[in-house]
């Protein structure tokens, strides 16, 4: 966390993704360790009869890391080995929240793309920005060039004129 908390506090750009990340683990206490935990999940779950909803599936170690509330998580199992009509026992407020993270990291997605979309167009611009800078040096070239040139026409046609 102090990691988190440094980088996040020695970055240069702040942004509206670094701010929301950084409140969403100020209010659950962690990180995006479901990204790295869903794996894991997936393959403890292929044994297991596939008859409950992704939400169920995944809210066992969800819940229990998050909330660190292991009675929760053992209710979850519980329930799993039970029969197909029951439902695994998470509270109202447990898929709220785990309602609003998943929004929360919606929102943060579409924030990130959005922000890539600006800087490529970003960098098309600066792109096209040098493409007429560097236009405008070889037209200051060429003029230069033409000058140069007629600068020695006309020494020429001076040096004729003097000669006869």
């Amino acid at each position: 966390m102090i990691l988190a908390v440094r980088g996040f506090v020695m970055s240069d750009k702040s942004d509206i993704t670094d701010i929301s990340r950084h409140d969403i683990i100020q209010q659950l206490g962690r990180t995006y360790s479901i990204e790295a935990s869903h794996p894991r999940h997936m393959s403890q779950g292929r044994g297991r009869k596939r008859r409950h909803s992704t939400l169920s599936s995944i809210s066992e170690n969800w819940v229990e890391q998050s909330f660190g509330q292991p009675e929760a998580a053992r209710s979850v199992s519980q329930a799993s080995s039970q029969d197909s009509e029951d439902r695994p026992n998470i509270s109202i407020e447990q898929l709220r929240r785990v309602s609003r993270y998943l929004e929360q990291r919606e929102k943060d997605l579409e924030i990130r793309e959005k922000d890539l979309e600006v800087r490529e167009r970003v960098l098309e611009i600066r792109k096209l920005e040098l493409d007429i800078e560097k236009k405008e040096l070889d037209t200051e070239k060429l003029n230069f060039k033409n000058d140069k040139l007629e600068l020695e026409l006309v020494e020429r046609r001076r040096r004729i004129m003097e000669g006869q």
